[in-house]
């Protein structure tokens, strides 16, 4: 009998993984839109966190490009001095002078962006 029901519980487990195999890549990945399986703030909160996400990782990147803007024009810096001036100036910190502002900015926006988002496309019937 235990030779049985292990025999069956193999089989149901190959059956499961593979049946996974025959699901539609959108079917196993469709994660970017809200269908009411989870709570929405648990959405939104999740778009906010995907949002901070983004602004943490270029913050460094658009610091240099405001240095570079922000130099009287025809002054010749390149990305690479400006690096290197805001790293003698401030150290690596500079990199990410002001970040927390963007941040929380960014929470309530990235948040509200979801919420709207979702909201708009199920009252205009798209899906």
């Amino acid at each position: 009998a235990n030779a049985a029901a292990a025999a069956s519980a193999s089989a149901s487990r190959s059956a499961a993984a593979g049946s996974a195999v025959h699901l539609s890549l959108e079917e196993r990945v469709n994660w970017e839109e809200w269908k009411g399986e989870d709570p929405f703030w648990l959405h939104a909160l999740c778009g906010s966190i995907a949002g901070c996400t983004e602004h943490i990782a270029m913050f460094p990147i658009d610091t240099l490009k405001t240095r570079v803007q922000a130099l009287q024009e025809g002054s010749g810096i390149t990305l690479s001095q400006a690096f290197r001036s805001i790293l003698t100036e401030r150290g690596w910190k500079g990199l990410f002078r002001g970040l927390g502002a963007v941040t929380s900015g960014c929470i309530p926006a990235h948040a509200s962006l979801f919420c709207v988002y979702e909201v708009m496309k199920d009252r205009l019937g798209i899906h």
